[in-house]
């Protein structure tokens, strides 16, 4: 009887831990996630877009710097 009890105690717990127990759970952090990825590589700002911005800015700001200290 103590094992079908910490079963059950068990299971409440994770069903609070995907439920979010009022607040957002792990379950749907993960959905909002998985979404915002898929969004972000259909998007034309995806984040190899962004990536390559900002080598080419720091590479911008090493030049200035270069240039600036001379």
């Amino acid at each position: 009887m103590d094992d079908l009890q910490e079963i059950k105690t068990k299971l409440a717990h994770i069903e609070k831990l995907l439920m979010g127990n009022g607040v957002v759970g792990v379950a749907e952090m993960a959905r909002r996630s998985f979404e915002f990825m898929l969004t972000s590589k259909k998007a034309k700002n995806g984040l190899l877009d962004w990536a390559f911005r900002v080598v080419i800015l720091t590479l911008i700001g090493f030049i200035a710097m270069k240039l600036e200290l001379k």
